[in-house]
């Protein structure tokens, strides 16, 4: 089943975007080299620079986030160890959510919606990958207040 089904199985469907998500990854050393940029100074002299973050717009960039961010998450769950059950839970529902840098979900009620935003965002803020944007369903609400996710109005 693809990610746009299944953030939608449960009654209350939850998204949020990563803030700044590529300047949060940093490249290897020996990496930097191949991704330099020349630019004159102001003494009119050609310069050479490196960048030290995964470029935005560059064609490998979302495969190095998508990439990234399950490794990340299954490091959180080796540090875990199995301690808290329902943080648990999350980070492996993490590592299944995830489309480039939007979180799309599902939860079955207001606690676990709370408890999902919580734990997400803490886990993922400390390693410098702060969710923002949260938009969720409103299972009481019967307003007809719809947005946009991954080009699906919902």
């Amino acid at each position: 089943m693809c990610l746009g089904t299944k953030f939608r199985l449960n009654r209350i469907v939850v998204s949020a975007d990563i803030r700044k998500e590529f300047l949060q990854i940093s490249l290897y050393h020996e990496d930097k080299d191949y991704l330099r940029f020349l630019w004159y100074g102001t003494d009119g002299e050609l310069k050479y620079y490196r960048h030290f973050r995964v470029v935005f717009g560059a064609t490998s960039s979302p495969f190095l986030l998508v990439s990234m961010i399950p490794n990340l998450l299954e490091l959180i769950l080796k540090e875990l160890n199995g301690n808290t059950k329902h943080k648990v839970d999350i980070i492996q529902q993490l590592k299944k959510r995830f489309y480039v840098d939007n979180c799309l979900a599902s939860v079955k009620n207001e606690l676990e919606l709370q408890q999902f935003i919580q734990v997400a965002s803490d886990f993922l803020t400390a390693r410098k990958l702060e969710l923002r944007d949260w938009e969720y369903s409103e299972p009481t609400d019967d307003s007809s207040s719809t947005t946009n996710v991954l080009g699906i109005v919902w």
